[in-house]
C-alpha cells in the first residue's frame, strides 16, 4: 500500500471521491485498485456506510455490477433506508437478479421489524393495500397521511378513517397551527365524503365534531376561515 493511498484514505469520503475522479480520466487504475483493496480490508474491524457506498460506487464505474450489488447489500444491511434499498433495486434489477433477491429482503425487514420502511418500500412500489396493512405497525405514526393520500382512490374509506385520527390528534395536542392543520386536512375529509359517501353524511360528521369541541374558540375560527 502507498503512502499516497493511505494519505488519502484518512480524508472524508467527498475529498476521495474528487480525488478518484481525477485519477480515473488519467488511467490510474493501480491507485484506484489499491484504495479499494486497503478500503475492504479496512472494512473487516471497521464498518462504514460511507465507504461501502464509495466502494459500490467505485465497482459500478467499473461496470462491474457483480461488486457493486455486494456492497450494496451490505451498506443496506448497515443502514436500510429507502434510499440504499433504491440503490440495490436499481443495480439488481440491472443484472436481472432483483425478482430472486427482493423477496429475501422483505423477509429480512419485517424480521427486524423494520415496519416504517416497509411501508415506504410499499409506498414506493405501488403496493397500497400492502402499506395500510402495515400502517397500525409502524412506530411514529410518520406515514399516517401519506398512506391516507395513496388510499383515496381504492381504498376512500381506509383513507377517512386515517385522516380523522390525524385530525383527532392534531386537535387534542392544541394550539392554532394544529387546528390550521387539522382544517386543512377535514377539507380532504369533506371531498371524500362528497365523492365516495354523501354530502348529508359529510354534514353530520361535522357538526358532530363541532359539537364535541365547541369550547374550543380557536378551532372554531380555523373551521370557519377554511369554509367549513
Amino acid at each position: 500500500m502507498s503512502e499516497k493511498v493511505k494519505v488519502t484514505l484518512t480524508l472524508p469520503v467527498e475529498v476521495m471521491d474528487a480525488v478518484r475522479e481525477e485519477a480515473e480520466p488519467r488511467g490510474q487504475s493501480k491507485f484506484i485498485a489499491e484504495a479499494v483493496a486497503y478500503i475492504t480490508d479496512q472494512l473487516v474491524s471497521h464498518n462504514s456506510g460511507s465507504y461501502l457506498h464509495w466502494l459500490a460506487q467505485c465497482a459500478e464505474k467499473q461496470q462491474d455490477l457483480a461488486t457493486a450489488l455486494k456492497w450494496q447489500l451490505s451498506l443496506f444491511r448497515q443502514a436500510p433506508v429507502l434510499k440504499n434499498y433504491l440503490g440495490l433495486r436499481e443495480t439488481a434489477r440491472r443484472l436481472e437478479q432483483w425478482d430472486t433477491l427482493r423477496p429475501g429482503l422483505i423477509q429480512e425487514l419485517e424480521a427486524d421489524q423494520q415496519w416504517d420502511l416497509l411501508i415506504e418500500v410499499a409506498l414506493e412500489e405501488g403496493e397500497v393495500t400492502r402499506a395500510l396493512e402495515l400502517l397500525p405497525s409502524q412506530r411514529w405514526g410518520h406515514h399516517d397521511l401519506q398512506v391516507a393520500r395513496a388510499a383515496e382512490k381504492d381504498h376512500p374509506q381506509a383513507a377517512i378513517e386515517i385522516f380523522c385520527r390525524q385530525v383527532d390528534r392534531l386537535i387534542a395536542a392544541r394550539g392554532r397551527g394544529n387546528y390550521q392543520e387539522a382544517a386543512s386536512i377535514l377539507k380532504r375529509i369533506k371531498e371524500l365524503y362528497h365523492q365516495h359517501r354523501t354530502p348529508a353524511e359529510w354534514d353530520r360528521f361535522l357538526t358532530k365534531l363541532r359539537q364535541r369541541h365547541a369550547r374550543l374558540p380557536a378551532l372554531m375560527d380555523e373551521l370557519h376561515k377554511a369554509g367549513l
